[in-house]
Formats: structure tokens, sequence, C-alpha cells
């Protein structure tokens, strides 16, 4: 699994004409995985309608991230041998070039 993390202000920063360049960087990337029959599922997710709930007192707060520049913008499951090489696919990720990261999660294996 991969899961995207950026910042919201970094895609602001560009033109139209760049935001759209970018957003067929991204078809692209995907539309290798689906290629290749490894695309099990993903999607973006929404950073205005979020909450957090932690500890034994149960604190609830408002959006993801309390004092976080960075935030989980997406995620994205494919098929992979091993986490080696789910990184090969992820230096790909056109998230990359606004300076965001793409951290690689497996599942846990019982």
């Amino acid at each position: 699994m991969f899961l995207f993390r950026n910042s919201e202000e970094a895609l602001s920063k560009l033109s139209p004409e760049e935001q759209k360049k970018y957003y067929g960087r991204w078809g692209l990337w995907l539309k290798n995985f689906v290629d290749m029959k490894i695309y099990e599922d993903g999607d973006r997710l929404s950073s205005t309608e979020a909450m957090t709930i932690s500890g034994t007192g149960k604190t609830m707060t408002d959006g993801p991230y309390i004092e976080s520049k960075e935030i989980i913008g997406g995620y994205v499951r494919i098929k992979a041998e091993d986490i080696h090489q789910a990184a090969e696919y992820a230096k790909e990720c056109p998230l990359l070039s606004l300076g965001g990261t793409v951290e690689i999660r497996t599942s846990h294996e019982e």
C-alpha cells in the first residue's frame, strides 16, 4: 500500500496548466498498474472532513492532524512481490515532484 503525504499548499502553487499536466502524470502512473494487472484500489482522502480521536480519554479534534504541515492525501493498493519492488514503483510517483512523500506499507501476514 502507498500512503501519499503532501502539503496542501504545494499543489495550489501550480498554475491551472501545470495542475492539468500533474494530474495527467498521475493518470498515467496509475494506468501502468492497471495495465500490469497489479492495481487493487485507491482513493483521495478529504482534508476538510476529518476527525482524530486519540488516547484513553478519547480526545476528539477536527482534522487529520494537529500541527502537521503534511497530510495523508490518499492511498493506492497494488500487488507487489515484496516491499523493494513496491519501492521501485513508488519512485515514479508524481507526488514526489512536488516534494511529497510516499509511505510504503505491507499488509500484516499471519
